[in-house]
């Protein structure tokens, strides 16, 4: 075994169940039931407003309909991003004539395609979660959601089970009342189920389960700027079954899109790079410097990507003796910059969440209770407050120091005899 979680989740934060009292008011029986009473009125009023948008609003489920509208092109035999840049509203010179022998007419009763902004293997994906007609697409979506909504409370429950069931609530609560579900179950978006999709890649991983652990993993990149950096800690833990099954469910899922389109996958690669290099979107206090001093957006997002993709290489490499759960903590936070994103996509903080509170009631530390609670609250607000950008910058900023307070918290060292509580990781590198 040469790098491998030896324990639990919690692992490399030291473990303070039975050596620490149950003492303070941060960590008081009284203060955790309070704050589960608080999430549950949050999570209620996130999880009703957000189903109703999806499943009934006139207003809702808007990238839904853009996901929607591109599987129908699928389902038909056409390329989405043909029909994409036959638009005159989006066509660009860089763009070579790939439609010449290719239909990119658009359907009369949908009209242009104008969402694409997912690679070629995600469509095969968007298959399963796309098909139905509109509008019973949207109940069927919203099943999707319910159940990634389940995973999710239900991984993060039982990580906290160990410091009893209140504690487990808690946990899965501050997962719930993120207040970025709201607009994702709102919109129709994808944030929530990749977040499911890397919960099952990681409890794979604990489990040493390499095969499902690659799918999943695959299904995930799906929304590469939001999953991409969660593969670092497979290649760093030398887990190579795993990213083989990756590799070969994105190459299966391509061919088969490559069928589909008559399309294939180097060509619609580029149309997806095309279509998305001047992408922008909320602020970023990472990329918008660099576009204030007079560089090209094309410019930045490679730049920043490259770096920000070594960033959390070194950070995930450094730690690597940690638990899944902080690798993952790092690649959420560094995956959180390295690209331009909406608010919407702050549901993948929830690892940093999690860490953050298993670090906390691991030692019993104040300061770390407090740097879950600052980086909770924070995640926990509507998400229109993030329509301010001092808003949106407190809680960039908030976010990189409670990584840095996970961080500082959790040994480099592999420890000798972990003995922690919770879920024990069986990986192990190939």
């Amino acid at each position: 075994m040469t790098i491998a979680d030896r324990g639990s989740p919690q692992q490399g934060v030291q473990s303070g169940q039975q050596s620490h009292p149950r003492n303070g008011l941060l960590f008081s029986p009284i203060f955790i039931t309070a704050m589960n009473l608080v999430l549950a009125v949050i999570t209620l009023a996130y999880m009703v407003r957000g189903f109703q948008f999806l499943v009934r609003s006139p207003k809702g489920a808007g990238d839904l309909h853009l996901r929607w509208v591109d599987i129908q092109y699928v389902l038909a035999g056409r390329n989405p991003f043909d029909v994409y840049f036959a638009d005159p509203v989006n066509h660009i010179p860089q763009v070579p004539p790939y439609a010449s022998n290719r239909d990119s007419r658009p359907l009369p009763e949908i009209g242009y395609a104008k969402g694409v902004s997912y690679p070629q293997w995600a469509y095969f994906g968007g298959i399963i979660f796309f098909w139905p007609p509109w509008p019973a697409v949207r109940i069927y979506w919203a099943v999707f959601n319910m159940a990634a909504l389940a995973v999710t409370f239900w991984w993060a429950f039982k990580i906290g089970r160990e410091h009893g069931r209140s504690v487990g609530l808690l946990f899965g609560l501050s997962c719930l009342a993120i207040g970025a579900n709201c607009t994702v179950l709102g919109q129709g978006q994808y944030g929530l189920v990749i977040d499911a999709f890397l919960i099952l890649s990681m409890i794979c991983q604990q489990r040493n389960r390499s095969v499902p652990e690659g799918v999943f993993m695959g299904l995930a990149i799906a929304k590469p700027n939001v999953a991409g950096l969660f593969m670092l800690p497979m290649l760093v833990r030398r887990r190579w079954t795993a990213v083989l099954s990756t590799v070969v469910y994105i190459s299966i899922a391509s061919a088969v899109i490559w069928l589909l389109v008559k399309t294939n996958p180097l060509v619609m690669g580029h149309q997806w790079l095309l279509a998305t290099q001047d992408f922008r979107a909320d602020i970023n206090i990472v990329i918008d410097p660099l576009l204030a001093i007079g560089l090209k957006m094309s410019m930045v997002s490679k730049l920043v990507a490259a770096v920000g993709g070594l960033a959390a290489l070194a950070g995930i490499y450094a730690w690597r003796h940690a638990s899944s759960l902080v690798q993952f903590a790092i690649a959420s936070v560094v995956g959180r910059f390295w690209a331009y994103h909406r608010n919407y996509d702050d549901v993948m903080l929830a690892f940093l969440l999690v860490a953050l509170a298993v670090a906390a009631f691991n030692t019993r530390k104040t300061w770390l209770m407090l740097a879950f609670l600052l980086v909770a609250t924070a995640l926990w607000a509507p998400a229109r407050f993030y329509d301010h950008a001092a808003c949106t910058i407190y809680l960039q900023l908030i976010c990189l120091a409670g990584l840095a307070a996970l961080l500082v918290a959790t040994p480099r060292a592999e420890p000798a005899g972990s003995g922690s509580a919770g879920i024990h990781d069986k990986s192990r590198a190939d």
